[in-house]
């Protein structure tokens, strides 16, 4: 329940932030409960290591469309945000996932990292069921390593047109403002 997810934040964080992605956090968990799932059933599965701390994290919630039921990311149906298991050793990742076998609901785990899918295989040979992995399309960026300029001449001279036509409705509408946004790999 919501107020039981409340009561994890602490451990919750400390596990986002070894995973190091604001999508990880506990806030953002905590608002795609609130804002996307009111009436849907929190599935947050919690795997404790033997001191009683808390070692991974499955932020899963349970759909409910007509007369199907599945578990999947809180969040991730209407964000399509990459997501994730929370851990704190990727050795907590196969019994995070028996577990979520074990709840006998399908699962669909939009946006998992490549890591997590990897820790995911050894689980298909455990359980019967149909295991699918999608490939998706890779996040829209521009490189703009050699500039602007250099890379607006390689558009097509219509893609330019359509370009600096759109450029001038935008700014019949008001002020026009662009940033570019070039963060380390890291």
């Amino acid at each position: 329940d919501r107020e039981t997810l409340q009561e994890l934040r602490g451990d919750w964080q400390a596990l986002a932030e070894i995973g190091q992605s604001p999508l990880l956090e506990h806030a953002w968990f905590s608002a795609c409960a609130d804002c996307l799932h009111a009436d849907d059933a929190l599935h947050v599965m919690v795997q404790y290591g033997s001191a009683g701390t808390v070692t991974a994290i499955a932020p899963l919630v349970k759909i409910k469309r007509g007369n199907t039921s599945w578990l999947e990311f809180l969040g991730s149906e209407q964000l399509y945000e990459p997501s994730g298991m929370l851990y704190r050793d990727p050795a907590a990742l196969p019994a995070l996932y028996r577990s979520i076998a074990r709840a006998r609901w399908p699962v669909l785990l939009r946006r998992l990292p490549a890591a997590e899918t990897n820790a995911l295989a050894p689980q298909r040979r455990l359980q019967s069921g149909l295991w699918l992995r999608a490939t998706t399309a890779a996040t829209a960026v521009l490189d703009l390593q050699d500039g602007w300029d250099a890379f607006y001449a390689t558009l097509s001279s219509q893609r330019r047109y359509d370009h600096r036509r759109a450029g001038k409705r935008a700014a019949a509408i008001g002020k026009v403002s662009f940033q570019s946004y070039n963060p380390e790999p890291a």
